[in-house]
């Protein structure tokens, strides 16, 4: 479940280099792995830590914002409307488009499996 994410958010994270400036592209794509997967573990199974990436995930946001990453900032967006139960909105050409729908399909697959 995890692989498919990481593998997705290499190649969008791959393609959103050519989508910004150096200057712009500030957010390591290690970082945006790590709360990947954190938004995808939080919502499989161990949900008593999500108020703290909620609140994780809020100040990476304002860090992007205040840094001009525009892309990292709808990727953070959209992780935060998943984590409140909303359809998160992006661009279909949105570099992270694929890696968002990989969460919410396997979110959507642990849930079927009985999960909570």
């Amino acid at each position: 479940m995890y692989n498919a994410v990481r593998n997705n958010l290499k190649d969008q994270r791959a393609r959103a280099g050519s989508r910004q400036s150096p200057a712009q592209n500030t957010v390591s794509s290690k970082a945006m792995q790590r709360v990947a997967d954190a938004t995808l573990m939080v919502m499989t199974g161990n949900s008593l830590k999500r108020k703290a990436h909620v609140a994780d995930l809020t100040k990476a946001r304002s860090q992007a914002r205040s840094k001009a990453d525009w892309l990292g900032l709808q990727f953070i967006d959209a992780l935060l409307a998943l984590l409140n139960d909303q359809v998160p909105m992006l661009p279909a050409d949105d570099p992270y488009a694929n890696t968002v729908q990989q969460i919410i399909a396997d979110i959507q697959r642990y849930r079927e499996q009985g999960g909570a």
